[in-house]
């Protein structure tokens, strides 16, 4: 996922609830982060291009995090949202999945682990 992709899906999904960039940014500090002015929105949606038109302003995961707060949307969506919400539900429900597995087989080698000490 390329910043150019996630600042148009931050662009996107504030035009489609119908926001300004200087709503969002007020939402945003309002949240706690005030350096997410209407000119950092603006450089966040078009990455500030140089003069050869290489991105010069990139979202941080904090931000990405902000913005999805203040957008009303998962973080997840603002970086993959042409994903239907079956198939990011299955992606998200997969990766817990995978987190129990893995705190069960925790949890069994440290039963394992315990029973060897009285065992010994």
């Amino acid at each position: 996922m390329s910043s150019d992709q996630v600042a148009s899906h931050i662009k996107s999904t504030r035009k489609d609830l119908g926001i300004t960039r200087a709503q969002l940014a007020a939402k945003c500090a309002a949240l706690g982060d005030d350096k997410l002015t209407i000119a950092a929105l603006e450089s966040i949606e078009t990455g500030r291009p140089d003069k050869d038109g290489a991105r010069r302003r990139h979202v941080s995961v904090d931000e990405l995090l902000v913005l999805a707060k203040a957008l009303n949307v998962p973080p997840l969506d603002l970086l993959y949202p042409l994903m239907d919400t079956e198939n990011r539900n299955m992606f998200i429900g997969r990766q817990h999945a995978k987190d129990e597995a893995l705190a069960e087989i925790g949890a069994a080698i440290e039963a394992l682990s315990l029973l060897k000490s009285r065992l010994s």
